[in-house]
């Protein structure tokens, strides 16, 4: 598995957008492996879902987050309204 090793630079950023490409492929790897193996073949999309709703509430200094999604739709069907919670054990 490739090994992840981040610039200064890169540990500082704000998101993980502005990493280097290299980088990012990694961490995607990494976790692709790692999720792949616990959760099976969907685990990387939740696994950094999740990861990413968890940063959404841990930037903005909150225990939780409520995000509502109203009028969903996917792949162009409406699938209704949605309601995501997020909260620190």
């Amino acid at each position: 598995m490739a090994e992840l090793i981040l610039t200064e630079a890169e540990k500082a950023a704000d998101n993980y957008l502005a990493w280097d490409d290299a980088a990012l492929g990694k961490l995607v790897r990494q976790l692709s492996q790692m999720c792949g193996d616990e959760y099976g073949a969907t685990g990387a999309h939740t696994a950094m879902a999740a990861h990413l709703l968890v940063d959404l509430a841990r930037r903005s200094n909150a225990d939780s987050a409520t995000i509502d999604l109203n009028g969903a739709s996917a792949g162009g069907e409406p699938i209704g309204d949605w309601q995501i919670r997020i909260t620190r054990k």
